[in-house]
């Protein structure tokens, strides 16, 4: 009876509902599901715009610069189930970091399926800063696929940096 009921959640969670769709997602296959990343940069007129960080973007001698990355989780379907973002906000002037986000901050969580639910930040590290070269914000969190009991379980990490010239750099795991 359990077995069965185990196989139901399973089946149940792999349905999901539909989430949105982002531009510029990146996907990886993974068993049954789907990991999803992507990046996307606060523009000037206040609006998340998606962009392709893998792409070089000019260095500038000083600035200011919001990005974030995600890391999510799609079922068969492809519809999305939830998704962890890290921010990091940050200035730079003469290669050196001028301000950035504060440590183990800047992080949010959505979850688009009932079943699945977001359950604690588990982790947290953080590197450099004001007057360094670059600035590293790395945060993990819990989600877990629940019912009566919990049968699947998930620990994604978002890792992002921005350096002293405006780079933005970030990769994602744990899935």
């Amino acid at each position: 009876m359990r077995v069965l009921l185990a196989l139901s959640i399973v089946a149940l969670g792999a349905l999901g509902v539909a989430g949105p769709a982002f531009a510029g997602d990146k996907e990886t296959k993974n068993k049954a599901v789907s990991v999803v990343a992507g990046t996307d940069e606060l523009n000037a007129s206040g609006q998340w715009q998606a962009f392709d960080a893998s792409k070089v973007r000019a260095a500038t001698a000083s600035g200011c610069r919001t990005a974030r990355a995600w890391v999510g989780m799609k079922n068969v379907l492809g519809n999305l189930l939830w998704k962890m973002t890290q921010k990091l906000s940050w200035c730079w002037r003469a290669g050196h970091v001028t301000s950035a986000t504060k440590r183990c901050r800047g992080t949010s969580v959505d979850v688009y399926f009932p079943l699945w639910d977001f359950k604690e930040y588990i982790g947290c590290d953080y590197g450099g800063g004001v007057g360094k070269r670059a600035v590293r914000r790395w945060r993990q969190g819990k989600f877990q696929l629940c019912i009566t009991f919990c049968v699947q379980t998930k620990t994604p990490w978002v890792n992002v940096r921005g350096t002293g010239r405006g780079y933005f750099y970030y990769a994602y795991g744990g899935i």
